[in-house]
């Protein structure tokens, strides 16, 4: 093996799977030393990402169980072995609130925060890469909220795909007047934070609705559901660029714009960023895709999805266009009370397939997943 040119070493091992890479870092301490390289975490990642058959998709799963007090993490295929190919995660941690507040999840790195609605009190924030089981607690961060109650932060976690830096964006909320009162991100690379200057694009004027639990990454930059709060009211989409470090606005269909905001949700359809309507009376979800990014004039409505009795929260597609939605168990049933099981729907012939995921209800989480090499720098 020693005879083996390293760049042609390099085209072998990057085509191997994570778990396999991690083992063979006992070979020698040359492998070591080119496996967990930046430059060979990168090019792993980029192969695994230009793959284009999605067969071999995964989604990670969260759930939490009052019974043993535990968060359980799974790995599962995005296909119709869900149930049964999928492969449970060591978790590390221990929440001191019951659970995790998971902020986002991007090329196999997992943000955490042990607040799960945004407290004013300062909490720790972990990034957590399951693949290789290793975590980092991020330094406390400069801007302190009052100790008033008055304010909370939100929080969203992303990609600098330019540089390939992995950011964290936090913004000190005062919310008795809807106000943004500071902006600092952390970066990986630096493994340190920096707090923007006061400005139009680095302390946006916006209410943040739903305790920033409506939130995505999409194309670069974190989005929120927000409310403006100047010019024209209504609701609105603000967008932080992970790569320009600035905040933008998106614009929302006006069928959505003067919409009540606890009936609106974001999410992502087929890579693009999307928003789910809620229509209480019929119990009705319309999905609205915005199928080019930033241009107002391309949100289309895609469906209507009537729901089933007993349907709680819809959590996202599936690559076959099926829906994730969490179901209400009844206490009769199980010992866990307030418990939901995740469920896979077919939006056509309506069929309900269990997908064996219990848990409590607001704790259900389904995300793409990408298995990385990201935090095993040497």
């Amino acid at each position: 093996m020693e005879n083996i040119p390293q760049e042609i070493l390099i085209e072998i091992l990057i085509r191997l799977p994570v778990k396999s890479l991690i083992r063979f870092i006992l070979v020698s301490k040359t492998w070591q030393c080119l496996i967990t390289s930046p430059n060979f975490i990168f090019t792993h990642l980029k192969k695994i990402q230009n793959q284009p058959n999605k067969k071999h998709s995964l989604l990670l799963c969260r759930h939490y169980s009052r019974n043993d007090q535990t968060e359980h993490y799974s790995l599962h295929p995005d296909n119709d072995d869900f149930v049964h190919k999928s492969s449970k995660i060591r978790f590390p941690l221990k929440s001191k609130v019951g659970c995790y507040r998971i902020v986002g999840c991007c090329n196999g790195l997992v943000c955490l925060c042990d607040d799960m609605f945004g407290t004013f009190r300062l909490k720790p924030i972990i990034l957590w890469n399951p693949s290789v089981q290793k975590s980092i607690e991020l330094p406390l961060p400069s801007i302190q909220p009052y100790w008033d109650r008055s304010r909370i932060f939100l929080l969203g976690f992303g990609c600098d795909f330019q540089g390939f830096d992995y950011k964290v964006v936090r913004i000190v909320y005062d919310r008795l007047y809807g106000l943004s009162v500071g902006v600092e991100v952390y970066s990986l690379s630096t493994k340190s934070w920096k707090v923007l200057a006061h400005g139009p694009q680095t302390c946006p004027r916006y209410y943040i609705t739903g305790f920033c639990l409506s939130q995505v990454f999409v194309n670069g930059v974190m989005h929120w559901l927000a409310h403006r709060r100047k010019g024209s009211f209504g609701n609105s989409i603000m967008g932080f660029d992970m790569k320009d470090e600035i905040f933008i606005e998106i614009f929302l269909p006006e069928a959505l714009v003067d919409e009540r905001a606890a009936n609106l949700f974001l999410m992502k359809h087929g890579g693009c960023l999307a928003v789910m309507k809620y229509n209480g009376y019929e119990n009705i979800y319309s999905l609205w895709v915005m199928k080019e990014y930033r241009n107002v004039e391309s949100w289309k409505r895609l469906y209507n999805i009537g729901l089933v009795e007993g349907m709680e929260n819809v959590i996202g597609f599936s690559n076959n266009g099926h829906l994730f939605v969490t179901m209400f168990v009844d206490e009769m049933f199980v010992s866990d009370p307030a418990s939901g099981v995740l469920v896979s729907f077919d939006l056509e012939s309506r069929k309900i397939k269990d997908l064996e995921i219990f848990g409590k209800l607001g704790s259900i989480y389904v995300e793409n997943f990408v298995e990385s090499l990201v935090l095993l720098e040497g």
